[in-house]
Order: structure tokens, then sequence, then C-alpha cells
């Protein structure tokens, strides 16, 4: 009991030294059905990257590592696009989260910052950026499988009730993702309508008069 208490004090001092932290409840702790919430390797975490990368049907390719930063960030250096991350960090989050989606949506969110060309930029975090790749995670979840609620989760424990400078407020950090959420299933609803009515204008093709 104490080391669980000793994780989530020192999950919570993480958040706060990054100007975000815990503001409301949690919400109820939700299970994958597909992943393991086993600690999270390099391995994994390079996997994670791969099947998002994957799913947006892009070659992208990113060097991921563990660093000394305070949580994960985005980065070009030397025309190599980088992705470091707080082993801890990450960690911690899928602990208190109980969900490896919230560790998802954080890379989601990282991968956002590439394809969205951020990272080129000198003006550093803004929160219309943010916005932008926390859409482009919400977009990305839905196509891997997460639901709505899965998708969203991470920022009941990662983003405060009011933003800052660099970031926005939770609720509009959560709209983000949910627009980019709600995109995606909309493609994939229109996908099969149209899948449904190239079928039936065969068979009614084939049918005699």
């Amino acid at each position: 009991m104490k080391r669980t208490t000793l994780i989530l004090l020192s999950f919570m001092v993480c958040l706060a030294s990054f100007g975000q932290g815990m503001s409301e409840p949690v919400l109820k702790p939700t299970r994958m059905h597909s992943f393991s919430l086993n600690r999270i390797s390099l391995d994994d975490a390079e996997q994670i990257v791969a099947d998002i990368v994957s799913t947006t049907g892009l070659k992208e390719k990113f060097l991921l590592r563990e660093g000394r930063v305070k949580n994960i960030e985005a980065s070009t250096k030397r025309k190599k696009q980088q992705i470091i991350y707080n082993p801890e960090f990450i960690n911690n989050l899928q602990y208190a989260a109980n969900s490896r989606w919230a560790v998802i949506a954080l890379f989601a969110h990282e991968v956002g910052h590439h394809i969205k060309g951020h990272t080129h930029k000198k003006s550093g975090s803004r929160p219309h950026l943010e916005l932008e790749a926390d859409e482009f995670a919400g977009y990305v979840l839905q196509k891997m499988g997460a639901s709505l609620e899965e998708s969203t989760i991470v920022m009941q424990y990662i983003a405060t009730y009011k933003g800052s400078k660099t970031h926005p407020g939770r609720s509009d950090r959560t709209t983000a993702i949910h627009n980019g959420w709600t995109r995606s299933n909309n493609e994939v609803v229109s996908a099969n309508s149209d899948f449904k009515l190239v079928e039936l204008n065969t068979r009614t093709s084939g049918t005699a008069n």
C-alpha cells in the first residue's frame, strides 16, 4: 500500500513539474483487450510507434529513445525525427490510468507533431499546435480500435482544467481528440456504406429484366 501511494505521488509531482496535473477526479479505470499492461520496454514503445505509423499508411521513420526528459517530446535533430520519452513517466501513466491507450495516445500525439511539421518550427509548444497533434491522436486511435473513452482518458492525467501559454485546457484538448476520433469513425462508416452500394449495384446489374 505504501509503495502504491509513493508511485502515485511521484507521478503527480512529475506532472506538476511539467505544468500539468490532475485537478479533477479521474475516470474509472478501463482495461484493454489487445494489450498487456506489463511494464513498457523500449521494444514495446518502438512497436507502439510502428503500429501508429502503419495505421496512418505513411512510411515515416522515427528515432525513439529513452531520455532524461520530464515526460515525452518530439524534436528534429540533424534531419532525424526523434521521440524522446521518460520511461518512468510513461509507466506511471499506464499504472495510474490502468490503460495502455493513455500511453498510445501520448506517442500518437508526438507522432502528430512530426507529421504536421511542428518540429521544424522554432516556436516551441503553442496551444493551436497541441490541438492539431491531439486531433491527429484521436484520428489514429480510432483506427487502432480505441473507443472514444479510451482515446480521451489520457487527458484526465496530463491536462489541467485551465490552459497555459503553451497548452490548452483539458476540455479543449479532449474535444480535439473527440473531433479526430469522430472524423476517423465517419470515414469508416462512409467506406462501409460505399462498399454496400457497390455490392448492391453489382448484384442489380447482373439481374435479367
